[in-house]
């Protein structure tokens, strides 16, 4: 992704990145509205083998189909609103229109792979996926003099080809689709309403700065902000893999197994993103005007004030995913609508006076004050202990200092053997 931004960003400058994260961002926004907590409910009905995978197929695809048909319909009806609230480029409109089914069936179908524990797979999907990406955008902006809807025109191209390749790797159970039985239907809205909303506040903390800043401050201001999150967040990728694998693994876990597992999943979160976040931040002065462009030298300041909440934040992506997994939701939804509700206040007062700056603070002390509550949450859940939590102990030092030097010594024999240990290692590290 940090490929395929880099290209965006420097063919297009700011404003054309800021456009096109503008989109995006829509997109995202009306598949996760869409998607009445459908991923959630996968998890935990499949991790316990309550309906067959082919009826929750049917269902999934089904909800998507009907739920973004609704969705299109309505922003073609009250367009003009939808501009005046999100400052959508004319000319992304349409494109982003055609994007929304696509992203929704991609959200909502891929998290079956996720239930049944078919990591392999779904990694193969982002694989694919993000491979077409960069290529479909470099194609567009190189031969095709493509501008923002060129690059916007090959994001949905490659969309539409993932959601291709998960059929393809769900193959044996489309041609065993059912259609949803209404007890699937009533269980899948009991469970993912639960972490519907909290998933859905949470993405609105996450990104209702974008539309702010977008609104007041201008695209090309956005743009210099996109670089800044889109970096730093970059410090989650290994918590979030983690936390994909942890909701399917805590739903068919024992509580006292869960509750070693996911401390020292915590623990272990903590060392690799404090350890890379500080080697970032000293870094990225040069590293940011090399990958995107010496434009963008005013993004290294907003991606210092964003570190510490990110950083802090890789406890809540670990946490929530077991607190999912546990079937209690809900704790997900009272931190988002918490974040939300601080971040809505202080960003309408703030943005427009201070810009993307203000923008990135308020994210920070929101990030760090959503951890304190996660931690809290599983430690009374739990009854462990809060530095159980976040202290490294000697057994976690040594087992990652074990795991980094084999990884090493296989990486210098062979790159694919290296990266099948690594793998291995996550997947260990779930289940112990």
């Amino acid at each position: 992704m940090v490929c395929l931004w880099s290209a965006v960003a420097r063919s297009l400058g700011p404003d054309g990145l800021g456009k096109i994260q503008l989109a995006y961002l829509l997109t995202v926004v009306v598949s996760l509205l869409t998607s009445v907590g459908l991923p959630i409910s996968n998890s935990y009905l499949l991790g316990q083998r309550l309906f067959p995978i082919a009826e929750v197929l049917g269902e999934n695809l089904l909800a998507s189909i009907l739920g973004s048909a609704i969705a299109v319909c309505v922003m073609i009806a009250a367009q003009g609103t939808l501009r005046r609230i999100v400052p959508v480029a004319p000319e992304l409109l349409l494109v982003t229109l055609a994007w929304i089914p696509l992203q929704t069936l991609v959200s909502n179908v891929s998290s079956i792979l996720l239930a049944e524990r078919r990591f392999g797979e779904q990694s193969l999907i982002n694989v694919f996926q993000g491979t077409l990406s960069l290529g479909f955008v470099l194609i567009a902006l190189k031969f095709m003099a493509g501008g923002v809807r060129g690059v916007a025109v090959a994001l949905v191209l490659s969309t539409f080809a993932g959601f291709i390749y998960l059929l393809v790797l769900l193959r044996a159970e489309l041609a065993a689709i059912s259609v949803p039985s209404a007890a699937l239907v009533g269980e899948s809205l009991a469970l993912g309403l639960k972490g519907y909303f909290g998933t859905l506040l949470q993405l609105f903390t996450y990104r209702f700065d974008v539309f702010v800043v977008g609104r007041f401050s201008g695209t090309t201001a956005l743009g210099y902000y996109a670089i800044a999150y889109s970096v730093t967040e970059c410090v989650w990728q290994i918590p979030q893999a983690i936390a994909t694998v942890l909701m399917p693994t805590t739903a068919s876990s024992g509580v006292q197994e869960a509750n070693q597992r996911t401390s020292r999943i915590c623990r272990v979160s903590v060392a690799f993103t404090v350890v890379g976040g500080v080697l970032f931040a000293l870094v990225s002065t040069w590293l940011v005007p090399f990958l995107f462009g010496q434009a963008y030298k005013r993004s290294v300041l907003l991606i210092w004030v964003l570190l510490p909440g990110t950083l802090a934040f890789v406890l809540p992506k670990v946490i929530a995913a077991d607190l999912c997994g546990r079937g209690r939701a809900e704790y997900a939804s009272y931190a988002s609508f918490g974040g939300l509700l601080a971040t809505i206040v202080l960003d309408l007062l703030l943005i427009p006076r201070f810009g993307a700056l203000a923008a990135a603070a308020i994210s920070s002390v929101v990030y760090i004050a959503q951890a304190i509550y996660f931690v809290a949450c599983f430690c009374v859940l739990s009854g462990v202990p809060p530095e159980q939590v976040i202290v490294q102990t000697w057994s976690d030092v040594r087992a990652l200092a074990s795991s980094s030097r084999l990884a090493v010594r296989k990486y210098l024999l062979s790159p694919g053997i290296a990266c099948s240990h690594l793998g291995a290692k996550t997947s260990i590290l779930t289940r112990e």
